[in-house]
C-alpha cells in the first residue's frame, strides 16, 4: 500500500522579490548539492540502482529495477534529508490524487524513506522534451512534431487543472516522451511545487497577496516575477513559451535566463506586445493575446488553443489531427 502523505510548507513573506527568488533557487539546488553524499546501491532493500538519468532542482532521477526481477525497469526520484522529505510528501500527495485522472501522468508505484534517502518509484519514461528538442537540427522540433507535441502538452495540463491542481513549473524538462523514445505519448513530470487551487468542494482558493516566486526563470509567467498568485493561466503562459521554442521561434529573454532581474524586465516589456511573434503563424499571436489577458479566476478555453494549433496543422501541413 502506498502511504498517503499530507505536507504543509509555510513560507515567510517578504517584500524583496529578488531576495526571495534567490533563496528559492538555493533551496531548489539542495538536491544537487547532496549528490556527493553517501548513496546506497539498493534503496530500501528493494530497488536496485542501475544508472542516474537526471539531476535537477527537485531531486535526482535514477533508473532502477526491483530486486529479484532484473528485467523490470522503473524510475526512482530521490531527495536527501528532511527538506527533501517535505517536498517528496507534497509530490506524493498530488501524484496520488492524480492517479487515474490522466494516462499522461506517471503511475505511482511506491514511495518511502530509507534513512536519509526519500524516494518515489514511478514508471520509466523516455527523454525529457528539452533533450528531445535539442536532438534535432537547430535545436527545435520539426513543425508537425512541434504542433502535435504542443497539443498533447496542453491536454495533460488541462487534465491536471480539471483535477484541481496547477503545476507552476511548466517547462520542456518537465515533459517526457514514452520509454520507447516515441513522442506519440507525452508525460507531465515533477509536481514538487504544484498547488491545489480548488478546495474539495470545487470552490476556488482565494489568491494570496504576495506569495513567493515559483517556477523556472526562463519559462515562468511574468506574474511569478511580480509575486502574484499563480493560476491556470500562468501554466498556459509557460506552455506557450514552450510552444514558441518548439516551433523554432525565439524568446527575447532567453539570452538572460540566468539573470532573474533582467529576464523579468524583458518579460514584462513583452507581456502585452506580440512583435516577438511576427515570424510565426498568426495563430500564435491570437493564442498569446488571449492567454496574456486572462486572470486567476478565469477558466481557460483550452479547446480554442488546441483548435488554433490544429488549424496550422491542416492549413500549412495538410494534416487533420
Amino acid at each position: 500500500m502506498i502511504p498517503f502523505y499530507v505536507c504543509t510548507v509555510s513560507h515567510k513573506k517578504t517584500q524583496h522579490s529578488h531576495f526571495t527568488a534567490v533563496l528559492f533557487s538555493v533551496w531548489r539546488l539542495m538536491p544537487m548539492l547532496s549528490n556527493n553524499l553517501h548513496f546506497p546501491d539498493v534503496i530500501d532493500n528493494k530497488w536496485q540502482i542501475l544508472q542516474r538519468l537526471n539531476a535537477g532542482g527537485f531531486g535526482t532521477v535514477y533508473e532502477v529495477s526491483e530486486v529479484g526481477d532484473e528485467e523490470s525497469r522503473y524510475a526512482a526520484k530521490v531527495q536527501m534529508g528532511s527538506e527533501g522529505k517535505k517536498v517528496m510528501q507534497t509530490e506524493v500527495k498530488i501524484l496520488s490524487a492524480l492517479q487515474g485522472k490522466s494516462s499522461r501522468i506517471c503511475q505511482l508505484i511506491a514511495c518511502g524513506s530509507d534513512n536519509d534517502v526519500n524516494y518515489i518509484i514511478m514508471n520509466l519514461t523516455g527523454q525529457n522534451l528539452k533533450d528531445y528538442k535539442n536532438s534535432f537540427r537547430g535545436k527545435h522540433l520539426p513543425p508537425v512534431d512541434a504542433l502535435k507535441i504542443s497539443i498533447q502538452c496542453i491536454e495533460v495540463i488541462r487534465e491536471v487543472h480539471e483535477a484541481g491542481f496547477i503545476h507552476r513549473d511548466v517547462k520542456p524538462e518537465n515533459f517526457a516522451v514514452e520509454f520507447t523514445g516515441s513522442a506519440d505519448k507525452i508525460y507531465l513530470l515533477d509536481f514538487g511545487i504544484a498547488r491545489q487551487y480548488r478546495f474539495k468542494n470545487g470552490s476556488l482558493r482565494p489568491a494570496r497577496k504576495r506569495p513567493l516566486f515559483y517556477g523556472t526563470i526562463e519559462y515562468a509567467s511574468p506574474n511569478a516575477f511580480d509575486e502574484k498568485e499563480l493560476g491556470r493561466h500562468d501554466d498556459l503562459i509557460s506552455w506557450f513559451y514552450m510552444v514558441v521554442e518548439f516551433y523554432g521561434g525565439f524568446l527575447p529573454w532567453k539570452p538572460y535566463k540566468n539573470n532573474m532581474k533582467l529576464c523579468g524586465q524583458i518579460k514584462r516589456k513583452n507581456f502585452r506586445s506580440t512583435k516577438w511573434l511576427k515570424n510565426l503563424p498568426k495563430e500564435f499571436t491570437e493564442i498569446y493575446e488571449t492567454v496574456s489577458k486572462m486572470n486567476y479566476e478565469e477558466e481557460p478555453k483550452y479547446e480554442i488553443f488546441i483548435g488554433k494549433l490544429k488549424m496550422i496543422l491542416k492549413r500549412d501541413h495538410g494534416i487533420n489531427y
